[in-house]
């Protein structure tokens, strides 16, 4: 393991290392030659870089700038991002919603109709034996409809 602080001095000289990690840092520099000397080359940069006036650019060079940014090519991420604005994400939406309506609607069964017949068709032989689907049916069942159960083999006529 690589006991040099390094990439601690420039947070060190900052001011924004934690009071545990500064300590650490500090007692490593006064053990390790070259980790100090590191310390004092960045520190003598920092101060240079300090003592320099702020240089105000002309108009000239922020349009010459403001232009060269303008006409680098688009990145990916500007892309995505133009291509998820909510003047396409809106009708995408509403066109995803009406075309789960419609799969919803078309997937449903209508109301009794071919769904009903199918389940009567399975059941053919069974209600066609009057017997067993008498003794099937709850005892309250009226006698009319078991009039009907019993007529069922001509449903096909």
């Amino acid at each position: 393991m690589d006991d040099h602080v390094t990439e601690h001095l420039s947070a060190l000289l900052d001011g924004e290392l934690p009071e545990l990690e500064r300590a650490r840092v500090e007692d490593h520099l006064k053990s390790c030659a070259a980790c100090s000397a590191e310390r004092e080359a960045l520190s003598a940069a920092v101060q240079s870089l300090a003592s320099v006036a702020p240089v105000e650019p002309s108009p000239a060079l922020r349009r010459a700038v403001l232009a060269a940014v303008d006409a680098e090519p688009e990145g990916l991420l500007a892309r995505l991002r133009s291509l998820l604005s909510w003047r396409l994400l809106v009708p995408a939406a509403a066109a995803t919603a009406a075309g789960a309506a419609l799969f919803v609607a078309a997937a449903r069964p209508p109301e009794g109709g071919l769904a009903e017949d199918l389940a009567v068709a399975e059941r053919l032989e069974l209600l066609q034996d009057y017997d067993v689907v008498a003794l099937a049916l709850p005892a309250d069942v009226a006698a009319s409809d078991l009039d009907v159960v019993a007529h069922l083999d001509k449903l096909g006529d």
